[in-house]
């Protein structure tokens, strides 16, 4: 008896931002007792996907705190030209070897692996959709899992907007997925109060 190949879907936690409008690198922030971005790669190590990182700005500070954990790495030399850069050097680097791919941010500091598992298994249910997330305002935004067929256009982004105009373009395939905890993060000095207070 043949059995088809398994779909696989890579995780992409996108951390090469230089966190201008914080003012500090929001990757090193402490997070009970360890750094943000090893909290985020811990988390999503615990679903069962590859997990791969994108990071550029004080990259060997942030490897470092990676460098005992399996994951892959992949160093953006261009991250200055914002979020949409990243995800189109993503999605060069390893859009081959999977059926599709989610992109998370390194400040979703809420999410948790049930989360990010839920998620995927929603992309399992509906391959051919975007799977993105909304909150019960209807905000929408990352994560968000792209299949294959949208490979080529996220290899054209670039800019700081990410890849909104191309989910933009494409809202009949889009499938809302709501995840309320994808919606707080670390932009500015007034969420890291918020975050401060929340956990410690």
């Amino acid at each position: 008896m043949v059995t088809s190949k398994q779909s696989t879907c890579a995780l992409v936690l996108l951390a090469a931002g230089e966190s201008k409008r914080l003012g500090q690198d929001k990757q090193l922030i402490s997070y009970k007792g360890e750094s943000l971005i090893r909290r985020q790669v811990n988390m999503l190590l615990k679903t069962d996907n590859d997990i791969h990182c994108v990071i550029g700005h004080n990259k060997t500070i942030i490897a470092q705190e990676l460098s005992d954990l399996p994951i892959t790495l992949h160093e953006n030399e261009q991250y200055k030209a914002g979020l949409g850069r990243s995800i189109a050097f993503a999605t060069e680097k390893i859009g081959n070897d999977y059926d599709a791919i989610g992109f998370i941010l390194v400040d979703q500091w809420r999410l948790t692996t049930w989360d990010i598992e839920n998620l995927v298994n929603q992309w399992h249910e509906e391959k051919d959709k975007i799977i993105i997330c909304h909150n019960l305002n209807k905000d929408i935004g990352p994560p968000v899992i792209f299949p294959k067929a949208f490979f080529n256009e996220l290899i054209t982004l670039n800019g700081k907007k990410g890849a909104k105009a191309l989910i933009k373009s494409h809202q009949q395939h889009c499938q809302m997925f709501e995840l309320p905890n994808a919606f707080d993060d670390i932009d500015t000095p007034e969420h890291f109060a918020v975050f401060k207070k929340l956990t410690q």
